[in-house]
């Protein structure tokens, strides 16, 4: 399986260094360093897409703006994450992964099932 970053997940991480290093604030050096890997020319292991679909399944979408009228810390932060394009490609790609491995689990019990029995002396 490819688990090449889609455009729309590129964008947002640029965005959300861009405000960072701007604004000088929102997320925090991890969020930093996964934007950049967002935006090289690399694919993502499978650990590190499941790793994204946790961030997004405990974070929820935070405001867009706050008091001050800047944009939110979080929203800078989840924008590092690649945004709502991240979280929605990061759930797709989890759930395809997930699917591979069941039916890889299904192969290896088949063919458990299918090998000889050896018979006890």
């Amino acid at each position: 399986m490819t688990l090449t970053i889609p455009p729309a997940v590129r964008d947002a991480a640029q965005q959300g260094l861009i405000l960072r290093r701007h604004l000088g604030y929102g997320g925090n050096r991890t969020g930093e360093r996964v934007a950049e890997r967002l935006l090289s020319d690399k694919p993502l292991t499978a650990s590190r897409v499941r790793w994204m679909a946790t961030y997004f399944a405990t974070h929820p979408q935070p405001p867009l703006v706050g008091s001050t009228g800047n944009p939110h810390r979080m929203y800078v932060g989840w924008l590092l994450m690649g945004g709502d394009a991240g979280r929605a490609w990061a759930e797709c790609t989890l759930m395809a992964l997930n699917r591979e491995e069941a039916c890889k689990q299904a192969k290896r019990a088949q063919r458990r099932a299918a090998a000889p029995v050896k018979q006890a002396c």
